[in-house]
């Protein structure tokens, strides 16, 4: 692969693994309760 490390175009591949990598929801994510309880007060809130 000769593309540039740092390039500033994404590639459709690269989408869709990241996106496959990112939790989808506070749940999925592991770790960090009170951080987690905390976003999601702040996140309803907004709404």
């Amino acid at each position: 692969m000769d593309r540039d490390i740092f390039s500033p175009t994404v590639l459709p591949d690269e989408k869709l693994i990241e996106s496959s990598l990112r939790p989808r929801s506070l749940e999925e994510f592991i770790g960090q309760e009170r951080v987690k309880a905390q976003l999601e007060i702040f996140l309803k809130a907004s709404l």
